[in-house]
């Protein structure tokens, strides 16, 4: 539904044809495929990233702030995305003519970012109080243990380029480059991807690096690789040329649909195993001793003359109870 809202918005803006391949491009991206099926902070971060960049295109300013409000929440590093929205939405405001825009219509906005934020913040604030049982703000822990005191480099500092491959592996390269060629293509239109090139820089610049903080610049990505392809498409009378253009066209997106899938199998098959081997474990130890780490697929099994386990979580000074 996310990612359908959001190639439905784009239409105006780059035609049914290029929003309904790069809609098709998006879900046989196989992190999007495997990512957005999940509960997690990062699914909900990437589904919001599509409502909000939806909410930009049909101009549901109102909608934007609040859903900006709640996405900044749940992954701070979305303020950075929020930030140039909200200045490119603000000069779109501020110089149309029509009724609602100019300095009134961004005053307004303001207002409405302003009474987003606080009310956002503050229903945080008392669900984070009333489950740790003590006033608490976690994005203020968050903040603190990962930008002022360097938290996140404990679980390990990346170099600079070490994006670059991931953005290439498996069958992001279609999204990747064909969505970089199309922001070149479309002119002003390039104008809704501007945010998620921004997040891309600043997780760059960040010294921990993981896969998964990509993951919600990749339907925008996919949105315009829709675009490129749509370029590509033949406009021409000449019939050498058409098909050629078409058999370019067909060869990248049977390649993307292809590998695409290939991995999602290959996932399948690589896990079936371990859960397998959990399922059969667990039935046959008593009591089900059973410790599972955060990830699933990092799991391991306490033998029966283990009696008592201890172990720790670096987010216990900061999330009392989160262990």
């Amino acid at each position: 539904i996310a990612i359908y809202s959001l190639a439905r918005a784009s239409i105006p803006a780059l035609g049914s044809r290029a929003a309904f391949i790069g809609l098709c491009i998006a879900v046989t991206n196989q992190c999007i495929a495997l990512y957005l099926g999940r509960l997690g902070v990062d699914t909900f971060t990437s589904q919001l990233h599509c409502i909000v960049v939806a909410c930009w295109m049909s101009g549901r300013h109102k909608q934007l702030v609040w859903l900006c409000a709640v996405t900044v929440l749940l992954r701070p590093s979305f303020l950075s995305v929020a930030a140039v929205m909200g200045a490119i939405v603000a000069s779109q405001i501020y110089s149309s003519s029509s009724k609602g825009g100019g300095l009134a219509g961004v005053s307004s906005l303001a207002a409405e970012a302003a009474k987003a934020a606080f009310a956002c913040t503050a229903c945080i604030f008392v669900t984070d109080s009333l489950w740790y049982g003590r006033p608490t703000l976690s994005i203020v822990n968050f903040l603190r243990f990962n930008f002022f005191e360097e938290g996140a480099e404990y679980f390990g500092t990346m170099p600079l380029w070490f994006y670059g491959d991931k953005l290439l592996l498996d069958n992001n390269i279609l999204v990747t480059v064909g969505g970089l060629l199309g922001i070149l293509s479309v002119g002003r239109k390039a104008v809704y991807s501007l945010p998620s090139l921004v997040l891309i820089a600043v997780l760059f610049s960040q010294p921990h690096k993981e896969y998964r903080f990509l993951y919600p610049t990749f339907p925008i990505l996919s949105l315009y690789a829709g675009a490129f392809l749509h370029i590509l498409l033949p406009k021409q009378p000449d019939a050498e040329a058409r098909h050629l253009r078409i058999a370019v066209v067909s060869l990248l997106a049977l390649a993307h649909v292809g590998s695409g899938l290939s991995i999602l199998l290959l996932q399948a098959h690589v896990y079936a195993p371990h859960a397998s081997f959990a399922s059969e474990v667990s039935r046959k130890i008593p009591g089900g001793s059973t410790c599972l780490c955060t990830f699933p697929w990092c799991s391991w099994f306490l033998p029966p003359a283990c009696e008592k386990a201890v172990f720790t979580c670096v987010y216990e000074e900061f999330f009392p109870g989160y262990t």
